[in-house]
């Protein structure tokens, strides 16, 4: 258990840093990795606006946060709460096992996520 609780710590430890210092180098250069779905079509995908969001939550700026990507800061809590079940029983148990109600709610979130691609996008909506 204690190696396994080591192993999640250091991979949090080294993502958390990633993410520190990504936020540190777009701030000096002023911008970030370019998303790849709105360089070649023009469209706003799920995920634009993360590095935003989570740059300006570094800043504790939650409007900017909110207004870079609304549906994840939204959905933060769950997400956390999901990784959190999961690595949680992972250093208890070794199971990497997910639940019916876990993959039931992965799957509303990753619908959720789709519907919000798609209306992000819809004219006359600024999302």
């Amino acid at each position: 258990m204690k190696e396994r609780r080591n192993k999640v710590l250091r991979a949090f430890a080294v993502l958390a840093a990633a993410g520190v210092l990504y936020g540190l180098i777009t701030g000096w250069l002023g911008f970030g990795i370019p998303c790849p779905v709105h360089y070649f079509t023009g469209f706003k995908c799920p995920g634009c606006g993360v590095s935003r969001m989570f740059i300006s939550l570094m800043k504790l700026d939650f409007k900017s946060a909110f207004e870079a990507n609304r549906l994840l800061l939204v959905n933060l809590p769950v997400i956390a709460s999901l990784l959190f079940v999961y690595f949680f029983r992972y250093i208890k148990t070794g199971s990497r096992k997910i639940s019916k109600a876990e993959n039931i709610i992965y799957l509303m979130l990753i619908i959720l996520f789709l519907i919000f691609g798609i209306v992000r996008n819809c004219p006359g909506i600024n999302w």
